[in-house]
């Protein structure tokens, strides 16, 4: 007879600005900070209804979580249409959208896609911009087929743009977008140029990163507070690999910010460090990647652009950076430039 699994270990973290949630290894989903109900929570809140959760994707605007059946369910602002439920009405608490046999789930402001069994994508939300791959559109409130991101493994969705990775290593984008760097993209998907061997893309809304299979990674856009990582403020448009940056398997971005976890278990960001984002106990911005401070056996990274997360191997959580709604976890709303644990 199997021992019950330990309801206090993470198995996913994921930030926006404000609010940190974890799926936890029971299945269950818990969130601190600004929850979408309007709540300051400094602690972890389970949120009701949710069990045997299998991925859990964040906007600031809304949640979802996919389920081990396939299932997706959503909360928050709907007043795009990124619940799925045919209306926009807001919910506090998950409600499940139309949608069969989900393997994957990907959010962006006001916008949400799904990866069905037969490698079929399904979006729906806001498309003012062409975020949906088909040109601007006006809202759909309930799932409908994207055949242009049929196929795709990874999916990026920023505010006006997107970005997909599809199986044989290509990175295509598309979308208008507001930065002025990343300049305005095709209505439909099409490779960027001087990208090969692709296996995962982030982007915030004004710069982007894609991991390689060899564990390097390119990064282009803003780099206003040095997120592209190649110890420059200087904007570039194309991709341009982080010198000495190797051996990445997981990347993650946010306004200003970027961060990667390491084959070592170790974890680096890079970028704004306005409210001690970097965790190395100081506010001073870093224009190349550097270790976290004393931070090892990470299993994942989450950051936000104001505070950073890391997953360990042993199932907890450490975060710093900035904390007004609680979003570290460790019922205060103090900020903090030095990681500190969760308190579940």
């Amino acid at each position: 007879m199997s021992s019950a699994r330990d309801p206090n270990l993470v198995a996913q973290i994921a930030t926006v600005d404000e609010r940190t949630c974890a799926r936890m290894e029971s299945g269950g989903v818990r969130c601190f900070g600004l929850l979408h109900d309007g709540r300051v929570a400094p602690r972890p809140v389970g949120v009701p209804g949710l069990v045997d959760v299998a991925e859990l994707a964040m906007a600031y605007d809304h949640t979802c979580a996919r389920l081990h059946d396939g299932h997706v369910r959503c909360w928050g602002a709907g007043e795009h249409g990124a619940l799925g439920t045919g209306g926009r009405d807001d919910t506090q608490w998950p409600v499940e959208a139309p949608i069969p046999e989900a393997t994957r789930v990907f959010v962006g402001e006001g916008l949400t896609c799904a990866r069905l069994r037969d490698a079929s994508v399904r979006c729906f939300g806001r498309s003012p911009r062409g975020e949906l791959a088909r040109g601007p559109e006006e809202d759909r409130l309930s799932p409908a087929p994207v055949p242009p991101l049929d196929g795709v493994v990874q999916l990026a969705l920023g505010e006006g743009h997107g970005f997909g990775a599809w199986p044989e290593g290509v990175l295509r984008q598309w979308g208008a977008r507001p930065s002025r760097t990343l300049a305005d993209g095709p209505v439909t998907p099409t490779p960027v140029a001087q990208l090969d061997h692709v296996v995962d893309v982030a982007a915030s809304r004004d710069h982007a990163c894609a991991r390689l299979r060899d564990g390097t990674v390119a990064c282009w856009g803003e780099n206003e507070h040095g997120e592209l990582g190649d110890g420059t403020t200087v904007d570039h448009a194309d991709p341009r690999l982080i010198p000495g940056l190797q051996h990445v398997s997981q990347l993650v971005v946010a306004r200003g910010l970027s961060c990667a976890r390491l084959d070592d278990g170790h974890a680096k960001c890079w970028g704004r460090n306005d409210l001690g984002q970097l965790g190395d106990g100081t506010s001073e911005g870093r224009r190349v990647p550097m270790l976290i401070p004393g931070l090892d056996e990470v299993r994942e990274v989450a950051a936000a652009s104001t505070h950073v997360c890391a997953l360990r191997n042993d199932g907890s959580v450490q975060c710093w950076g900035a904390n007004a709604s609680g979003e570290l976890g460790d019922r205060t709303t103090g900020a903090r430039a030095i990681r500190g644990d969760v308190l579940w």
